[in-house]
Order: C-alpha cells, then structure tokens, then sequence
C-alpha cells in the first residue's frame, strides 16, 4: 500500500465527491492529456503478482493500462512512445501520485466513435520479453562460470537500465553454476531469481522493480463478532485493507468466497533437473515443488541448505481464494493484504490480480486465486530450459513408458523402455558425437549395439534371419580356433570350404583355380587338368595321364608308357636316351650307357 504519499489516506479516492485529476505526460514532448481529452473516464488499470490457478512463488507479470483518449488529442501515434499516467485530487495540481509508466503498446482508432484506445505496458513486458543471451556469456563466460544470486540480479537490472529495490533477499548469498542454454529470455531469469527467494517481482508505480513476499503480511487480530460492523474494531496488524459488505467507506459490492484456505507449504521438492526430485525438504502433505535452473547442478548438501532457507520464507503463505468488486483507490496496490467481514464470518486474503477503472467514480475488482493444496505440475516453462551444467537422476514414468536418466558434468545415461522396445545409451557431454548404446526392438525383432564418435562408427544389428556387423574401422576377432588382426590377417583352424572366392590374384570358382579368367587347376568329375591354356597337364583317374603339348606319359597297373610325335629324350647325368621310333615296347628297346650312340 502506498504509505509515503499526501494521499495515502486511501479514502480520499473512494468519496465520489472529491474531485479527481488524470495527467498523461509523453516522454519528451510537452503534450498533456487530462481529464477533458479522455473517453469515457476511460482508464483501466490490471495490475497482477500471479494469475495461475496455484500460487506460484517467483512470478513476474507485466501490468497494463488502457485510456481511451479523444481521437483529437494529439496528433501523431503514440505506439512505442513512453507515458507517465499521475492523478491528483481537489486541485492539488502539484501532489501528482504515480500511476505508473508505461510504453504504448497500440494506438488504435474507433472506427464507430471518436476516440483512441492506449494499450500500453510497463517495462516488465519489456524484460520478459528480452533475449538476454548475450548479457548471460558475458556474465558467465565459461562453463566453470560462478555467480551469487545477489550478483546476477544486481548485473540483470543494470543490463536494462531498471533501478530495483534494495533489499537482502534470503537466498542472495547462493552460488550458481551456468545452467541456462541459449537462447535464454529475461522472464526465465528473473522468474528464477524471484522463487529461489519465495517472492514475486512487480514493477512499482514510480518505476522500481519490487520484490514483493505476501508471506510476511502478519495474522491479524479479530474482535469479537458482536463489534461488527465498525471497521476501525478490526485492526489490520499488517493487511492493508479492511473491508465489511456494507456499501460506504471501506465497503465492497459484492464478492465469492470459496470454502477453503489455501494451505500452509509443509514440503519442498526441489529439483536438480526438469522432472528429478534432487532433494526433499520439510514433511507434510502440502508439497510445493521447485524447478528452477539456478538449482540445477548442485549436490544434495547445498541443495537442503538453500531448500530450508526458501522453505522458511514461503510456509506460511495461507489465505482464501476470492473474488470482490468494491470502492477503488490507487492507494492500494497488488500485494497488499485484505481482510473482509463477510455475512459468514472473516476472510483474510492477498490482492494477487485487481483491475481498477475509472477517474471520477472508481471502482476496484481484486482477486486470489489457489488450491487449497498444491497438485505437481511439472509442465511449467521452465521444464523446457536446456540445462549446460548439472546433476540428476532422473524417473520418468507413465503408462506408455519409463525413461531412467543421470546426468553429471561428464555424461549423460539414458534407459528407455515400451512395450515395444528397450534401449540404452551413455553420451560424454564434452562431446555431443560420442554414444554408445544398444536397442531391443520388439518391433522389427532385433538387437542393436553401436559405439559413436563423430565419423566412426561401430555397430551390429542382429535379426531372425540375419546378423549384420558395420564399422567405419577394423574388423578384429580372437577366438582359440579362429583370429583376425587388425591388419586384417586371418588364422583358423580347422576346415574352409567356400563354392567360389579370391585370395590375391588367385580366383576360387566352382571347378578350378584361375589367376583373372585364366584356367590354373580345374577339376571335374572324370578328370584334373594342371596348365595354362594350351600347355596343360591332365590327370586322370587309371590310367593316369600326364599330356603336355605332343608328348604323354600314360601309368597304369601294366605299366608306364611315353609317347611323343617327335622324339623321346631320357636324360640323365650320365645317360642320354633319344629314340627315333614313337614308342618302345617290352621287345624292342636301345639302351645306351653313358658315352653311348646318341
């Protein structure tokens, strides 16, 4: 609640007789839109902590503003152009109280009327917005990179020319490793920041980011209920706002309560990876769970330390979720604590979400969403961080599949199974190219095993039918009765029998020998021929032949025989035979001693 303000007395806007004063200035022209060139007394003012179904610590929502203008009141558009919206009352021109600034995210002209609507943002839009990539190298410039939380925030928020708060945040002092991959936007940092620290970011009305904890509104005390219904008996002790559902000073309109109160957090889980618990701190059934990337990576020790410290700045976060229009002032602000008597007893609650709207009659629409426990719900935007540096073990499972996973600075693991199929896979994170891993499909019905780096490769896929060994290097095997080296020589024992092949120049076919077409050994079924076309020698079963061009040599069992169509020559060292006649039979024969008639 604005506090330090001549109209800090929130009542001063709620009485519809106080005359109220809108002042729209534009960076660096000297125009001003009041109150005569506005539509409508059209200004709505949304202003949220968190919108989500559940309270979730660290949310960093933009605040908007929409004015609808005369279509006269300026003449040029004001789209991408920053605005400062300030009220004053009863003509007190000098005693401006902040709105907020904004820049203009849309001019549009009514087609049906004359008038101008102003979408327009504060700079949170702006940071979640942001790729802040390049501030995040330079803030970490390598993987063994360290920074305090108190250190990245203070570098964020200059980065984009932000003042922020000056505060010591439970967490400041935390160490963090690199953890965000690129691109990184500005949302997913300061979101992390702010829940590491059980608090939400908001952009205040004079341009200051804040750190807001609804935790630290204090139990407010009651009276009796037959005090009811003077408010000033209902001390607020830390809330802002004290409301009773009679119209008046302080009233509201109408309202929905739910049943419940948003539970007290007895129990952290914090993950160290998208969908790992790395550490549980606290007991209890009201479990709310962290992932967030600045957690990653760290051991289990720092983990409960840092863990206790967040646990103690949120556990007592309880309130009522709720819905209510009643009197406005500016006054109040997202954050503040309201407490409400209502027909059925008192309700103390937070303004997570209000709209405001009007200038002279305002009016005030505030509300709180929550479950009374937290439900896990892990599929937040910060599951889709990519992770640089970090530790996990991971247990995915629904009814279609498992998925086991543990991660460290040097590799990754992964298990994967379905009813289809199993597989397994280790990777070195200091090199994306390097796996290896082995597959059981049910599918194809296979069984796969591969080792990877870069180019090389390695692998065997065995099938029913089929077994199939692929490897961009050598081939090596080491059996007792069967080697080959890694230059490819071959020793085996035993037999080989193959219907063709090649070893050298030395073909192997279905009947012979060849060296390219060329016949050297050829074997049928009657006989064995030993030559090189026309020089051959046969072999064949009885007798046994021996032939080479005009000569033979014939064995049997009565004998040996030589036949020629020129002359026989038996030559020895001694003794020279040479017969005229083609054939010598048992009765007639020459026979020559050494020296003899040649």
């Amino acid at each position: 609640m604005i506090t330090n303000h001549e109209y800090s007395d929130a009542a001063l806007f709620m009485d519809e007789k106080t005359d109220k004063q809108v002042v729209i200035s534009i960076k660096d022209k000297a125009d001003l839109i009041t109150n005569d060139l506005l539509y409508d007394d059209g200004i709505i003012l949304e202003e949220s902590l968190c919108s989500d179904n559940q309270l979730r610590f660290g949310s960093c929502e933009a605040n908007s503003i929409k004015i609808k203008i005369s279509a006269t009141a300026v003449n040029y558009s004001l789209k991408g152009m920053t605005i400062y919206v300030r009220m004053y009352l009863a003509g007190h021109s000098s005693n401006l109280l902040d709105i907020g600034t904004y820049t203009v995210d849309s001019d549009e002209k009514n087609a049906d009327t004359d008038e101008r609507v102003l979408t327009c943002y504060d700079a949170l839009k702006t940071i979640n917005e942001a790729d802040v990539s390049a501030w995040y190298e330079t803030l970490f410039p390598d993987d063994d990179s360290t920074k305090t939380i108190k250190q990245i925030r203070t570098s964020f928020f200059a980065y984009f020319g932000i003042t922020e708060q000056e505060i010591i945040l439970p967490n400041d002092s935390m160490v963090v490793k690199k953890t965000y991959g690129l691109p990184l936007s500005g949302g997913q940092v300061i979101r992390d920041v702010c829940e590491a620290n059980g608090v939400f970011g908001h952009i205040s009305r004079t341009g200051i980011f804040k750190y807001i904890n609804v935790a630290s509104q204090t139990t407010p005390l009651y009276p009796s209920d037959d005090l009811y219904p003077s408010n000033h008996l209902y001390p607020s002790d830390g809330f802002n706002r004290v409301m009773s559902a009679a119209s008046g000073d302080g009233g509201y309109y109408s309202g929905e309560f739910e049943n419940y109160d948003v539970q007290k957090i007895t129990q952290l889980e914090i993950l160290s990876e998208a969908g790992d618990i790395g550490q549980s701190i606290g007991s209890g059934d009201n479990i709310y769970t962290v992932d967030n990337a600045l957690f990653y990576g760290m051991t289990a020790a720092d983990l409960s330390t840092y863990g206790a410290i967040l646990l103690d700045a949120i556990k007592n976060t309880t309130y009522t979720p709720f819905s209510m229009e009643c009197l406005g002032s500016p006054c109040y602000e997202v954050g503040d604590g309201v407490i409400c008597q209502t027909y059925n007893g008192i309700l103390k609650s937070y303004i997570l979400r209000r709209t405001l709207s009007g200038v002279q009659s305002l009016l005030d629409e505030y509300s709180a969403l929550g479950e009374a426990v937290y439900t896990k719900d892990l599929g937040s935007i910060r599951s889709s961080v990519e992770r640089l540096s970090f530790r996990a073990n991971i247990l995915r499972r629904d009814v279609d599949q498992t998925i086991s996973e543990i991660y460290n600075e040097q590799g990754v693991s992964r298990i994967t199974q379905n009813a289809q199929s199993i597989s397994a896979e280790v990777t070195n994170r200091a090199n994306a190219d390097s796996a290896l891993g082995i597959r059981i499909d049910g599918v194809s019905k296979s069984l796969s095993l591969y080792v990877r780096l870069g180019a090389d490769y390695s692998g065997i896929n065995i099938s029913r039918n089929k077994v199939h060994i692929k490897s961009t290097g050598t081939l090596q095997v080491d059996a007792g009765n069967f080697k080959i080296d890694s230059s490819g020589n071959v020793t085996v024992t035993g037999e080989i029998n193959a219907t063709s092949g090649s070893i050298g120049s030395l073909n192997i076919g279905t009947d012979g020998f060849y060296v390219s077409t060329m016949p050297i050994l050829t074997v049928s079924s009657d006989e064995i021929d030993i030559g090189y076309t026309a020089g051959e020698v046969h072999i064949v079963g009885r007798p046994i032949t021996l032939a080479s061009g005009f000569a033979r040599i014939e064995m049997d069992l009565d004998g040996l025989t030589l036949s020629s169509d020129r002359n026989i020559n038996i030559a020895g060292k001694d003794v020279i035979w040479r017969l005229a006649s083609a054939a010598v039979t048992n009765d007639d024969y020459v026979l020559c001693e050494a020296g003899g008639p040649q």
